[in-house]
């Protein structure tokens, strides 16, 4: 049982919010002065705010607190990690000091938790040279989503390059959380409404879950789940 929180995007619903009122400067803010940056219409924390960081701790502390409570699923960690994302929006010297942010409030957020909670970041990616495993250190496992649709789009060799990725992080004992959408429960990035049908895609469920499994099979290890 894991404790949501996105490290960058602020999203409604959380009784923590109420205290945000008292931060300045708690989000970033554009060049334009436009602080909905996240799609166009949502705020995104500036963590190069220690108040910020430090109410974003305090919250998350309170919840993994209770002992029904596993730990943290970090959601949002590729928006730091991808250099390009917001670059133009608040500048690359900026997103520098974001990304320098998020590494202290992870490492904060480890040392609050304590070895016996969990921290599993929707983290692996193929845009990364590495798939991003040198920044699994800090975690104890990664989300993995819309696994089966990015490949089908991904350029040649990307596809090859996530499933090692995985691999080699559920060897080295990491937990893998692979999750997809079946049915018509597709909302989980896994596809895209949008999206042209490719000619190889199942479309009997049947045959949809059993080509996703034995995706998860090939790489699969004692703490990998689907």
């Amino acid at each position: 049982m894991l404790y949501y929180r996105n490290v960058i995007v602020h999203y409604g619903g959380y009784a923590a919010n109420g205290s945000l009122n008292r931060i300045p400067g708690a989000f970033l803010a554009g060049k334009d002065g436009s602080d909905k940056l996240v799609r166009g219409r949502v705020q995104a924390y500036d963590l190069t705010n220690k108040a910020l960081r430090e109410w974003w701790l305090s919250a998350a502390g309170k919840v993994c607190a209770d002992p029904a409570i596993d730990g943290l699923f970090l959601d949002g960690v590729v928006k730091i990690l991808e250099p390009i994302y917001l670059s133009n929006e608040i500048a690359r010297r900026k997103k520098a000091a974001e990304l320098a942010g998020y590494e202290t409030m992870m490492k904060d957020a480890r040392q609050m938790l304590g070895p016996d909670k969990l921290m599993v970041a929707n983290l692996l990616r193929a845009r990364f040279p590495d798939s991003g495993l040198s920044h699994l250190k800090a975690f104890d496992g990664s989300y993995i989503e819309g696994l089966r649709a990015r490949w089908e789009r991904c350029p040649k060799g990307l596809c090859g390059q996530r499933m090692a990725a995985f691999q080699v992080a559920a060897r080295q004992g990491y937990l893998i959380a692979f999750t997809c959408g079946l049915g018509k429960n597709l909302q989980d990035a896994d596809e895209n409404p949008q999206a042209k049908p490719e000619m190889d895609r199942p479309t009997d469920p049947d045959d949809r879950f059993n080509y996703l499994l034995a995706m998860f099979l090939i790489c699969a290890e004692k703490h990998s789940l689907f």
